[in-house]
């Protein structure tokens, strides 16, 4: 099933989240082209939730750090 796929780091993040969190996510998608890049969009939400915006950093970095490791093949 794809829902193995998914680290269990994402799962906790996404399974954590309060309403208010969605909240603060969602009014950051909602304006997600004037973001150059992740770290404008993490900013911003660190801005609006320094708490929910630190565990979406920690999360952001342990998914690159997943997908650096990769090979090329």
């Amino acid at each position: 099933m794809i829902l193995e796929l998914i680290p269990k780091e994402a799962k906790d993040f996404l399974g954590g989240l309060t309403d208010s969190d969605k909240a603060v996510l969602k009014d950051i998608a909602k304006d997600y082209a004037k973001y150059k890049n992740e770290e404008e969009a993490l900013a911003a939400l660190k801005e609006k939730s320094p708490e929910l915006g630190a565990k979406a950093e920690k999360l952001h970095e342990m998914v690159k750090g997943k997908i650096e490791a990769l090979n090329d093949e």
